[in-house]
């Protein structure tokens, strides 16, 4: 399965111009010498391509600006590889760079770099990852919990929630291991019975999930002992998605130490509670550089990594004791709309994936 890290393209960049704005705390802060400075994010992994780099810019978030960022347009981008292979990207939308060679795949071993050339001239270059071997997953698990819940008019009840764990095997080769998991989900969404229309058909529409963007789930540890590791991945509602059939896919991916270190600071980051007593996270530095203006500030990083995937099906039949309410029962006329035409559900479609299990 090809891996697409979609989540990573706007996702690190929103958190960390939320970080120099002070979106997540209202704290004054410094924002001299902070305006429109450059992003260039991605990744190459040992699965096939083409692989993603996205560069733009973070746009004027000094006073009274609203920081909305602009697609860096007619860059020359390329990944480069260790032994000297590379493949040139082409702009496949504004800002959103792909490599043209479908056969250049990220190996095992070798390290990586990016380089880019604005239309001004300016190059920006990563520094080089090593595309480290990655543990294989060994199960992926679920379970229902119970958690309170603040509803409305401040009232607190007790909801069902669905949590999801993944099993792996840290090995004892004498090393540290890195390892960062993401995932995405899809559902069936089913139509019901439109009574003006008696002989018409229901169908079944297949939904993706994003999930959550903002869930950082990372680890570090091993040190050269074996180690059979459980890790907590998500707890999900468990709502109307969960009718008949929900797909989790799973990613595990193997970082470098540096790589490691950013994720840890965005995680710090996304994971704040706000408080003013709080020590705020570090600078989240990143791996891009400006080699003829070293001073120069560039946010974003650009990795390599070595990913093992997982499909996991969880069927109602799966999930015991606990009520799912079905919205399409909800009398709201909006939804009634959704119920009964399953195509205006955002991003659907009537095509079955070939991978699917009922």
């Amino acid at each position: 399965m090809q891996l697409k890290l979609y989540d990573h393209r706007f996702f690190v960049q929103l958190l960390l111009l939320c970080w120099l704005t002070g979106c997540i705390d209202k704290i004054p802060l410094d924002t001299e010498g902070m305006v429109d400075l450059l992003v260039i994010e991605g990744s190459i992994n040992n699965q096939p391509g083409p692989y993603t780099i996205t560069i733009k810019r973070s746009g004027d978030f000094s006073e009274d600006q609203l920081a909305i960022p602009d697609p860096v347009t007619g860059a020359q981008v390329r990944i480069v590889a260790s032994t000297g292979e590379s493949s040139a990207m082409s702009e496949i939308d504004p800002g959103i760079y792909q490599t043209d060679d479908l056969n250049f795949r990220g190996e095992i071993g070798k390290s990586y770099h990016m380089e880019a050339t604005l239309a001004d001239g300016k190059t920006y270059r990563s520094l080089a990852e090593e595309l480290l071997p990655v543990p294989p997953i060994e199960q992926v698990n679920f379970g229902t919990i119970k958690q309170e819940v603040l509803g409305d008019n401040n009232v607190i009840s007790e909801e069902d929630f669905i949590r999801f764990s993944v099993d792996t095997r840290i090995p004892d080769d004498g090393k540290r291991h890195y390892l960062k998991w993401n995932f995405t989900g899809e559902y069936v969404f089913s139509e019901i019975g439109d009574p003006s229309v008696p002989l018409k058909p229901v169908r079944r529409c297949y939904v993706p999930d994003n999930i959550d963007l903002n869930k950082i789930v990372i680890f570090s540890g091993g040190d050269g002992a074996r180690k059979e590791l459980t890790k907590e991945l998500l707890v999900k509602d468990l709502d109307n998605k969960f009718l008949i059939t929900y797909c989790f896919h799973l990613f595990q991916q193997s970082l470098t130490p540096g790589a490691y270190a950013f994720w840890e600071k965005v995680e710090a980051l996304v994971n704040r509670s706000g408080s003013l007593f709080e020590v705020p996270p570090g600078r989240i530095d990143g791996n891009i550089i400006n080699p003829d203006e070293p001073d120069e500030e560039v946010l974003g990083y650009f990795y390599a990594t070595a990913v093992d995937d997982v499909r996991f099906f969880v069927q109602r039949r799966d999930i015991e004791d606990v009520v799912i309410f079905n919205n399409c029962n909800n009398a709201d006329p909006e939804l009634l709309a959704l119920c009964l035409n399953c195509l205006l559900v955002t991003n659907s479609t009537l095509e079955k994936p070939p991978y699917w299990e009922d």
